[in-house]
């Protein structure tokens, strides 16, 4: 979630030569309805006052905080090479946010770089000591090979 803001921040974006997204959170309103812990995407866009349990379906006006509180709002601003792992059974994160940013990424006029990598029957954690050793791995060439450029 953190890593997608950054790289989309108009702001910050200068900062980073690269970044490594870990099956990121990246449109709220989409992940609400998809994952196991819907209420943090509630804290996370509306705030301390927001609900526990919100009224099915949110209201538009929710939706629309939440996906302007989402990076997918500002992937236009992304310029900056991407790497997104995701493992294709999370039910915390659906692998779904991690296609939908590269889907975006891809689809831009100028689209910065973007590789990603699937794990199949891996979760959230990429757990398994194959997947997790590979994504790890992955993660150390990627970025040493941008970061080098």
């Amino acid at each position: 979630f953190l890593t997608a803001w950054l790289l989309a921040s108009r702001v910050h974006q200068s900062l980073f030569a690269c970044g490594a997204l870990w099956n990121p959170v990246v449109d709220l309103p989409a992940m609400y309805s998809t994952t196991d812990i819907p209420e943090w995407c509630l804290a996370e866009a509306l705030g301390p006052d927001a609900p526990l349990v919100a009224r099915w379906p949110l209201e538009p006006e929710q939706l629309l905080e939440l996906y302007a509180r989402s990076p997918i709002s500002k992937v236009d601003s992304v310029k900056a090479p991407c790497l997104v792992l995701l493992g294709d059974s999370d039910m915390r994160v659906p692998p779904s946010q991690g296609r939908t940013w590269v889907a975006a990424i891809e689809s831009l006029p100028t689209p910065a770089p973007v590789d990603a990598v699937e794990y199949p029957g891996e979760g959230h954690a990429l757990g398994g000591a194959e997947a997790n050793a590979h994504a790890m791995q992955t993660a150390l060439q990627w970025l040493a090979s941008h970061l080098r450029e």
